[in-house]
C-alpha cells in the first residue's frame, strides 16, 4: 500500500507522499486535493475531478449539476465555472488528451459529466486515462480488488470498510472520506458497507496499448499528432 489518509484534513505531508506515489508510478500524472474550488481549470492536461461535494458547473452552452461521486472530466486550458465552490480529488494528465475531446465536442459540451450512478459500469470511462467504478458494498459482501499491472485509489464516499491482504489477517479500517492507494501488485479484499470510488490506473504505455487493442487510439485533432510514423496507426 503506498498511502492511507484522510481526504479532509490531511497532513501535507501524507498528501506529498501520496502525490508522490503516482508520479513515480507515471510521471504523466498528478495527484491532489482541492477544497473550495470556484472555478475548475487545468492549463496543464486533462483534469479528471471526483467530486466530494455537490454544485452546479456552467459553461455558455449548458449548466450541469454535480454531486458527491461524481467523475468530471475538463480539457486542457478549457475553464468552467463553478456556482458554489465544491470540494475535489483532482488527477491530472499532461499526455494524449481522450480521442473525442475535439474542436467541435469543447465547443458544445465544453467538458463531460461521468454520474456516479453510471460510473457502476467501469466500462462507461473505457476511453479516458484510467476507469472510474462506483462500487456499493453491503454487509456480509466482499469485493475483491487482484494484484495486477495497475495500481488503484479507493474513495470510501459513503459508510466504511475494512481492507486486508489476500491471506493475511491484519485489517486496515477506511472511514468515510479516506482515500487508499494500492500498489499493483498486491491482492486486496474490501469488506464493509457504504458506497466506494475506485479509480484503476495503469501506466502510460500500457494505457496507449490497451487503447490501441480497443481501436480507440485516434488523432484528437488533425493538428495534434499522435503517431511519429503513418504505419503506427491502429487498422
Amino acid at each position: 500500500m503506498y498511502a492511507h489518509l484522510p481526504l479532509k484534513g490531511g497532513s501535507a505531508e501524507g498528501w506529498s507522499t501520496a502525490s508522490t506515489s503516482i508520479r513515480t508510478w507515471e510521471p504523466a500524472l498528478d495527484l491532489w486535493r482541492e477544497e473550495d474550488v470556484p472555478r475548475l481549470y487545468e492549463p496543464a492536461g486533462t483534469l479528471y475531478a471526483v467530486c466530494l461535494s455537490s454544485t452546479r458547473l456552467s459553461t455558455d452552452r449548458r449548466v450541469v449539476v454535480v454531486t458527491r461521486g461524481d467523475l468530471i472530466i475538463v480539457p486542457q486550458a478549457v475553464a468552467i465555472d463553478v456556482e458554489t465552490p465544491v470540494d475535489l480529488l483532482c488527477l491530472s494528465h499532461n499526455g494524449v488528451p481522450p480521442f473525442h475531446f475535439r474542436e467541435r465536442f469543447i465547443q458544445i459540451w465544453g467538458f463531460e459529466k461521468i454520474g456516479a450512478e453510471e460510473a457502476q459500469d467501469p466500462l462507461r470511462t473505457g476511453e479516458h486515462r484510467f476507469t472510474y467504478q462506483v462500487l456499493d458494498l453491503n454487509p456480509g459482501q466482499n469485493h475483491r480488488e487482484p494484484a495486477g499491472l495497475d495500481i488503484r485509489i479507493v474513495l470510501v464516499l459513503t459508510g466504511g470498510c475494512n481492507l486486508s491482504r489476500v491471506g493475511e489477517t491484519e485489517v486496515e479500517a477506511l472511514n468515510v472520506d479516506n482515500l487508499c492507494i494500492l500498489g499493483a501488485e498486491e491482492d486486496f479484499q474490501l469488506h464493509g458497507q457504504g458506497r466506494l470510488g475506485v479509480l484503476t490506473i495503469p501506466t502510460e504505455l500500457l494505457h496507449e496499448y490497451r487503447l490501441r487493442q480497443k481501436h480507440l487510439l485516434k488523432p484528437p485533432s488533425p493538428d495534434y499528432p499522435v503517431w511519429p510514423q503513418e504505419s503506427s496507426r491502429p487498422d
